[in-house]
Parts: structure tokens; C-alpha cells; sequence
């Protein structure tokens, strides 16, 4: 494995893009703000930057919450 000058793994592969949907139902107390939940995942849905043999390049991810009884969005971040 070779790095190049930021330290990164240089690599002579492709390039390749993932892309996950993971939809989670969540039950909350009544006093938890949507804002709360997104947070609270959130920080402890960590993904690791760097693997054997690879590295992520880019990481985006997107939030919606809805109310599960008439599908109103509630908050998009």
C-alpha cells in the first residue's frame, strides 16, 4: 500500500460509488423533538474513514423524518 503526500492510500483501482438507503423506524418518548432523534443517530452512526486496501473519499448523509401516521414530513436535513 503506498500514500501519497496527505497521507492518503494512493491507489490504481477504480473509483467506485456506494450508495445505502437505510430506513429506520424509531418509537420516542413524547418529549423527543425530531431534531433530537436526527442528532442523537447521528453522532453515533459512525463510519470509519480509512480500510485495508481502501478509503472513503466522500461521506454525505441526508435525514428525513416524517410522522409515521399521515407521512408528513416533520423535518429534511
Amino acid at each position: 500500500m503506498k500514500f501519497n503526500n496527505e497521507g492518503d492510500i494512493e491507489l490504481r483501482d477504480q473509483k467506485f460509488k456506494l450508495v445505502m438507503l437505510i430506513e429506520v423506524d424509531v418509537v420516542a418518548d413524547l418529549n423527543e423533538t425530531p431534531i433530537e432523534i436526527v442528532n442523537k443517530v447521528r453522532k453515533d452512526f459512525m463510519i470509519k474513514k480509512r480500510y485495508e486496501g481502501f478509503y472513503l473519499d466522500d461521506l454525505s448523509l441526508e435525514f428525513e423524518v416524517h410522522n409515521s401516521e399521515n407521512n408528513e414530513d416533520l423535518l429534511k436535513v
